[in-house]
């Protein structure tokens, strides 16, 4: 039971940190990236990912759409649209790039079945 509660409050901060789908409406990246990571409590974060894709497809990573890339990390097969927000010192602000890059998750539970927990940033 524990487990289940662990993997509750996991996936639970994952989405919110990560996960902004439909993308919420900005002017520009960057006042994207300010607005969201000052909306979800991040600000402060040097870097942060928001994944603009349905749940499903993000689950699908863990599900049979992503390669195991050791323990239990997958990385997607296929591209995903995201913004990264970097924070800029001194001014404290952050500058958004969009990127449609591949994603890296934590599974749990198992593959394929399993359910998303953790995300990694990309090199790609």
């Amino acid at each position: 039971m524990e487990d289940k509660i662990g993997y509750k409050q996991n996936k639970r901060e994952t989405q919110s940190n990560h996960w902004d789908f439909p993308k919420t409406p900005a002017k520009n990246p960057d006042h994207y990236c300010n607005m969201m990571m000052s909306y979800r409590k991040l600000y402060g974060k040097p870097k942060n990912t928001f994944i603009h894709e349905p749940v499903d497809y993000i689950k699908y990573v863990c599900q049979g759409g992503g390669k195991p890339i050791g323990g239990n990390w997958f990385e997607s097969i296929g591209f995903y649209h995201t913004t990264q927000c970097i924070l800029k010192y001194p001014h404290r602000h952050y500058i958004g790039i969009k990127k449609f890059k591949k994603i890296i998750l934590l599974c749990k539970f198992g593959f394929p079945g399993g359910l998303p927990v953790h995300f990694a940033e990309s090199q790609t």
